[in-house]
């Protein structure tokens, strides 16, 4: 899990929608990680993305649904934060059910 400057999270969530294979997913959470949201890749051109703390909705659809859900999303979830945990999920069958398996990804530093 990395800690990255929230400016950056709207340009890896734009960039994971074009480069994210099949179930793969990336997970941002606030400083206190009691709230955030999941973008995970459901098939080639269907992504699921799940909103928890302060609302709690899943939205279904393309890349360009998704952008917009996530805007919202991040500003819902993420109003005053100026730091977030980013991870990124392989191997992730059903976003609902991510499990400590699911995150192999090596530290970046």
């Amino acid at each position: 899990m990395a800690l990255i400057n929230f400016s950056n999270v709207s340009v890896l969530l734009d960039r994971s929608l074009k480069t994210m294979a099949i179930k793969e997913g990336i997970e941002v959470k606030t400083f206190k990680k009691d709230r955030g949201l999941l973008l995970h890749c459901t098939n080639a051109d269907e992504f699921t993305l799940i909103q928890f703390g302060f609302d709690n909705r899943t939205v279904v659809g393309d890349a360009s649904k998704m952008k917009k859900a996530f805007k919202k999303a991040l500003q819902k979830e993420f109003p005053r934060s100026n730091k977030a945990w980013v991870e990124h999920l392989v191997g992730v069958e059903s976003p609902l059910d991510v499990q400590p398996h699911h995150k192999p990804q090596m530290s970046l530093f």
